[in-house]
């Protein structure tokens, strides 16, 4: 008897969840930035520069990759239709 008057309230209390919302519409062209990095580090190389007022000191020389990671940044747009579709395919320009 408890088991089943606790499936019951359980079952009470999923009727009495909230609608959900409808899907929001999102038609239009959308400027998109994709940004990947997989298994990559990075070491910097200093050296000495001569800077302002005639001092010496420290500076960036470059920026190099460990191991076989990548790193990229691609920048595009995204057009979605007036109508959503059940199917197709999607593209990044």
């Amino acid at each position: 008897m408890k088991i089943a008057t606790l499936v019951i309230l359980g079952g009470a209390a999923l009727m009495a969840l909230p609608a959900q919302a409808a899907a929001p519409k999102l038609s239009g062209t959308y400027a998109v930035m994709s940004f990947s990095q997989c298994t990559v580090g990075f070491d910097t190389v200093e050296d000495t520069y001569l800077r302002p007022g005639n001092v010496t000191g420290p500076g960036l020389k470059g920026i190099n990759t460990l191991g076989s990671g990548t790193f990229e940044i691609a920048v595009g747009t995204m057009t979605f239709p007036a109508k959503a579709v059940s199917a197709g395919a999607a593209s990044l320009t």
